[in-house]
């Protein structure tokens, strides 16, 4: 578990930050707020004693503000991350949960709950308190959802799940929430995902077929190259996998990114025409972003992104299209700047140059 220091951190960066972002607009009167930033003060002088009581008297005087259930989440991560004690802890985010379910705390608290009960090696119910937070992080367009955090949450569900002995769980919570969101960012990770549990159990079959689904919808993404490269052995044995169309796939991919444009199209064309229709979708928006590699034409490309968004089911083939377009947003914004202002060295800079 984190130290003092790490601790601290934490308190400064999600106790402070986070709560006052979360109430931005809303006037508060300064006294129902004081105990909460007393607490602040004391966590940030590592105070901790000093800092649980005053988060506690403020959820006490004021259970419906909305930075009561970021109170108690302190209080619950005081008790779990300086003290150690993970039973108070989970009762603690349990309550946040109970409280305030319909609130970013409550995700927060069961990530942390899902721990404490790791901690207690309580393997079954920690599960149950990690499966909401996953399902939400797997089926949100929120921009806080970072891969890193994602991915962790995930992995503790499994942990869970394998040592509770649960397996058919593992298999189920993939197949939900990839029937729920299949163009979600962790889309194509979970199909990869399913596809080794299946091999976990032993069913072979079933994991090839779930193989070959990560091919067809997210050949741009890099687990795709993956089941490629560690799993085709699988496929070519149990179904005689066609791999040319993912092949010219990939070969268009590496062209586009050396700068041979020509030959790059002419492999994503081969794909338009042969490949299973999910690939082929896929393989006509790499066209798009080669056009835009060769004009440079970032709005074009915004435009193409805003179009497909919600009529590609498997997002754009498994390419990071927030990313894309929020970079692509920088350098339309770089380029509007030049244009009033040629000699902008930051512009430039942003755009890339």
């Amino acid at each position: 578990m984190h130290n003092d220091k790490a601790f601290l951190r934490w308190v400064v960066c999600i106790a402070l930050l986070i709560p006052l972002l979360l109430c931005s607009g809303a006037v508060s009167r300064a006294d129902e707020t004081a105990g909460f930033h007393q607490g602040n003060r004391h966590a940030a002088e590592q105070d901790y004693d000093q800092a649980f009581a005053a988060y506690e008297s403020f959820v006490e005087q004021h259970p419906d503000h909305r930075l009561a259930g970021a109170a108690l989440w302190n209080m619950a991560s005081i008790a779990m991350t300086v003290e150690e004690d993970y039973e108070r802890a989970a009762e603690l985010f349990q309550t946040v949960i109970d409280r305030y379910p319909d609130s970013e705390w409550a995700v927060f608290a069961g990530q942390r709950l899902g721990r404490c009960l790791q901690a207690e090696e309580m393997w079954a119910p920690a599960a149950e308190a990690y499966q909401p937070v996953v399902h939400w992080i797997s089926t949100t367009d929120q921009t806080l959802v970072t891969s890193d955090w994602a991915g962790e949450l995930k992995r503790g569900l499994i942990t869970s799940y394998q040592n509770a002995g649960q397996h058919d769980r593992i298999i189920g919570l993939y197949e939900e929430v990839l029937a729920e969101n299949p163009a979600a960012p962790s889309a194509p990770e979970d199909q990869f995902q399913l596809a080794e549990a299946f091999l976990e159990t032993g069913d072979r079959m079933d994991a090839a077929e779930n193989f070959v689904l990560l091919l067809d919808r997210y050949p741009a993404s890099s687990h795709a190259r993956r089941v490629q490269d560690e799993r085709a052995g699988l496929l070519d044995s149990l179904l005689n996998y066609n791999w040319e169309p993912f092949s010219s796939f990939r070969s268009g991919q590496d062209l586009s990114r050396s700068g041979q444009y020509d030959q790059a199209q002419e492999q994503f064309d081969d794909v338009v025409e042969n490949a299973p229709q999910a690939m082929a979708q896929a393989a006509a928006f790499q066209k798009h972003l080669v056009e835009y590699r060769t004009s440079g034409d970032a709005a074009a490309m915004r435009r193409v992104i805003a179009a497909g968004r919600g009529r590609d089911r498997f997002g754009f083939g498994g390419v990071p299209v927030d990313q894309l377009g929020e970079a692509l947003r920088s350098i339309c914004q770089a380029q509007e700047q030049l244009e009033s202002s040629p000699q902008d060295a930051a512009a430039y800079q942003q755009i890339g140059i």
